[in-house]
């Protein structure tokens, strides 16, 4: 399964670890100096972006949905995408 990594200087610093297969997300891992609350809903993101396909348009959807209901201070759904889709090689660094 292939594995890509990304760092992004979206309003702080987004950093993806993503692994993938067939243009989808299996694993994300996103860490970075953003803040988060409540905290615990940064796993629960990355649980909502699983199964999600490589493309932007979906990627921004699935976040903004999950990210209207937590307070998240440093990236929003369009830097999100980008980081992602960086981490797959499926934009430019």
């Amino acid at each position: 399964m292939p594995e890509g990594k990304s760092v992004l200087k979206a309003q702080k610093l987004l950093k993806i670890t993503l692994h993938y297969a067939d243009d989808r997300i299996h694993a994300l891992q996103i860490r970075g100096d953003f803040f988060m609350h409540p905290e615990e809903d940064l796993e629960k993101l990355e649980k909502k972006m699983a199964g999600s396909v490589l493309e932007r348009g979906e990627l921004e959807q699935r976040a903004k949905e999950f990210l209207q209901t937590t307070q998240v201070f440093g990236f929003d759904e369009k830097s999100l995408a980008e980081a992602i889709l960086q981490a797959s090689g499926k934009a430019p660094p």
